[in-house]
């Protein structure tokens, strides 16, 4: 039979080997997703100007979206205007001509907002004709989303969004 003392020594130097082994190998997973997680925030970062015909100067993001601000002064002012994939389709190109035309009708579907926010402001007098689109997003799959500008919303924390199925189903919530 082995000395006591000899297996206590051999089941601490095991002990030690087992901590250092799952030590140094979640050490080096944090340090994969540390890189993975810089790579990614390069890749964000990453964007090339090009033109459109249609659109104007537009941004290409390393993502794989695009965004560009459309001349909107026939829309009520400047917004942002994005979507899937590296480039503008030409389906979303088409759907953005949609989206122009009908987004005073989209506007003025949006019901006046709750009295209540969740945290104890009102939004007052609510004009549906100052409402303003700020951000458009169109889908692959042509589906997409109006994020809308209040106009003097003080403390008032929720906002309008407008989501349009690609067979054209609207909704419309108030969210934070």
């Amino acid at each position: 039979m082995a000395d006591p003392a000899v297996l206590l020594l051999a089941v601490q130097v095991i002990g030690v080997a087992t901590v250092i082994f799952l030590a140094s190998r979640h050490w080096a997973r944090r340090r994969e997703r540390q890189l993975a997680d810089i790579a990614k925030q390069k890749q964000l970062a990453t964007f090339v100007e090009r033109v459109h015909p249609t659109l104007g100067a537009y941004r290409s993001r390393g993502d794989g979206t695009w965004s560009c601000l459309p001349a909107g002064q026939q829309l009520g002012g400047s917004f942002v205007l994005c979507g899937d994939g590296t480039d503008p389709s030409a389906a979303q190109v088409e759907r953005w001509s949609e989206i122009q035309r009908r987004l005073p009708e989209l506007l003025a579907q949006i019901p006046p907002p709750p009295d209540d926010d969740g945290h104890g402001h009102t939004y007052g007098n609510f004009d549906p004709a100052e409402l303003r689109a700020d951000h458009v997003e169109i889908a692959r799959d042509l589906s997409f989303v109006v994020l809308v500008r209040l106009p003097e919303a003080g403390k008032y924390r929720l906002s309008p969004i407008i989501r349009v199925t690609p067979n054209g189903r609207t909704t419309v919530e108030w969210s934070a």
